[in-house]
């Protein structure tokens, strides 16, 4: 069996998102960068992340392209 070849390719996307930064950031925070899957929206993928992760970290919530 082959291996899998490995390729990029370069796409012109603009994308928005929904940045939610603690008022007091530590020295090194954690970012987490998410992307919603069907059904959901960077809002609630936001809500979710946070009551995963807690009050302290960065996040960044992706509009997912259509």
């Amino acid at each position: 069996m082959s291996h899998p070849l490995t390729s990029t390719f370069t796409v012109p996307l603009e994308c928005q998102y929904l940045l939610r930064i603690p008022e007091s950031l530590p020295a090194r925070p954690l970012v987490a960068i998410t992307l919603h899957g069907y059904g959901m929206d960077p809002e609630s993928m936001l809500r979710l992340t946070a009551a995963l992760l807690g009050p302290d970290p960065v996040i960044a919530s992706v509009q997912a392209p259509n």
